[in-house]
């Protein structure tokens, strides 16, 4: 919990990419009020991804959309779905295979963000971060706002909560502190 502005989406992003660097079938979803706001935290996924930092920190993990291998067709070819909806943001994880191969597959992992008023998925996570769901005090995403609750309680229990699919599943809530 922290006020508006200082670094919540950094940290939660830092902290995902931590885990799918650990472990490459780490599966994570970031829920957040707006496909504005939740593209954020895909940004900072992706840089952080793609630093040097994070490839000496992990040289055996890459995030991000992996490219499909020509002439073959094979379960774990690393092919990609872009079907994907404008509110939902995905990186995957991808594994470096033996020593000195420098062949890359996909890890299993993932990295999703998505707007709270997007499209359902059916993915299941590890880590699931609702990252700032409200838009400020008032307005339409407003923590006063009685309809904006109304979605967020509903969208917490039938969607977020269910996808929870492993012994190893967990919750991050990074929220500003409207009220005490």
């Amino acid at each position: 919990e922290l006020p508006t502005q200082k670094g919540k989406t950094l940290h939660t992003a830092l902290m995902a990419c931590e885990a799918m660097g650990q472990d490459a079938s780490m599966r994570v979803q970031d829920c957040g009020y707006g496909n504005d706001f939740i593209s954020m935290a895909s940004r900072y996924v992706k840089t952080i991804g793609d630093s040097d930092g994070f490839a000496q920190a992990f040289p055996r993990v890459r995030l991000g959309k992996p490219k499909p291998i020509k002439g073959r067709k094979r379960a774990d070819s690393p092919e990609v779905d872009d079907n994907v909806g404008d509110t939902i943001h995905h990186i995957d994880t991808m594994k470096l295979v033996g020593v000195g191969t420098g062949q890359w597959i996909r890890g299993g992992g993932f990295f999703r963000a998505r707007s709270v008023r997007g499209q359902v998925n059916g993915f299941p996570y590890d880590i699931g971060i609702l990252d700032d769901p409200y838009k400020g005090w008032d307005g339409e995403a407003g923590a006063l706002n009685a309809g904006w609750n109304a979605k967020l309680r509903n969208f917490y229990g039938s969607v977020f909560r269910m996808r929870q699919q492993s012994s190893r599943s967990c919750e991050v809530l990074a929220f500003t502190p409207w009220t005490p």
